[in-house]
């Protein structure tokens, strides 16, 4: 069902949002949704009442209530800044400092040897990198790449779309943005959750996640251990890892690869590259993380060595909405 029709995706989440018999199939029309009705149609989706079927709707949506005269939300600048305040809300996670111990806490007690992280990295010893493949190779173990296997039975599911947050997801994560909503047959066509969190403390609750979730979580993991300067690396082509300085040296850290210094993985994955940006915010007051205050670095050319594909806006511009974030 992965190629289903949105009249069938409909069917689908009428069932599971009221206790209605869902309408036959005939008497749904499939119709794309004029630019003047996006708005009124966000409203629904922000109610829980909308089923947005791919990421093309979500940025639909969002372009819709952009304001008069600003950049398109899938815009370089724009996708900058939101990656910047993604890092910054890591940073102000209040639910990860209210936990006993906090991250550091976590981490430490499932796997003991992270506590000795912070001096080897430090020193830049013959011993990090072994240690950090330790660290990795538990995590993948501990959290492994959620493929949406159904919660109930474990049997594949077939994605249904995108939702916004529950309440109780906002609760858990204020950042999260949406939801996606899986089927699962083989449990009397029941439908589930599976919701993007961006904070640290909501994935360690969930307990699941993919390439987004983990990167985030080990960035704050690193970060909790005060193991010197972290930054998140974002590749416009859909993947997150991280950076860790050992010694003198950046160190690539893939968790869902379990992968440590192999900044050539991702040229085996057959696509080209055309942004790879890190993000390494500075220590601050607690009253300022909402800032970002911190460095973005340009590593496309580092990561995508002769995989580098076309960018469709000068590298003047890409130079100039960099040094923009980095006092945003």
């Amino acid at each position: 069902m992965l190629g289903a029709s949105n009249a069938t995706r409909f069917l689908a989440f009428v069932a599971h949002r009221t206790s209605l018999p869902p309408p036959a199939p005939e008497e749904v029309a499939e119709s794309q949704p004029s630019n003047a009705t996006l708005q009124g149609l966000r409203e629904a989706y922000r109610s829980g009442s909308l089923l947005l079927a791919s990421a093309e709707a979500l940025d639909a949506f969002r372009a819709a209530s952009a304001p008069a005269g600003a950049p398109p939300p899938t815009s370089f600048p724009s996708l900058l800044r939101g990656y910047a305040a993604r890092l910054s809300a890591v940073h102000g996670d209040r639910r990860l400092r209210r936990r006993r111990g906090g991250l550091r806490g976590w981490l430490v007690e499932r796997h003991p040897p992270a506590a000795g992280l912070r001096a080897l990295l430090r020193s830049g010893s013959p011993a990090a990198l072994p240690a950090l493949r330790s660290l990795l190779g538990w995590f993948r173990a501990e959290l492994p790449y959620f493929r949406s296997p159904c919660p109930g039975c474990g049997e594949p599911s077939s994605f249904l779309g995108y939702a916004h947050p529950s309440k109780a997801e906002a609760s858990a994560d204020p950042t999260a943005r949406r939801a996606e909503l899986y089927l699962c047959e083989a449990c009397e066509r029941a439908v589930w959750r599976f919701p993007r969190y961006n904070l640290p403390g909501a994935i360690v609750e969930a307990g699941r996640g993919r390439c987004g979730e983990y990167s985030a979580l080990l960035y704050a993991m690193l970060v909790s251990l005060d193991v010197g300067r972290v930054r998140w690396v974002v590749d416009w082509g859909d993947h997150v890892w991280v950076e860790v300085l050992v010694g003198s040296r950046w160190v690539h850290l893939d968790p869902c690869e379990a992968a440590v210094d192999e900044p050539g993985l991702y040229r085996g994955w057959e696509k080209n590259f055309t942004h790879v940006v890190a993000f390494e915010k500075r220590r601050q007051p607690l009253l300022s993380l909402r800032r970002y205050r911190g460095e973005v670095t340009d590593l496309t050319d580092k990561y995508a060595g002769d995989r580098l594909g076309e960018r469709e806006i000068s590298n003047e511009t890409i130079a100039e909405s960099i040094a923009a974030v980095q006092g945003f």
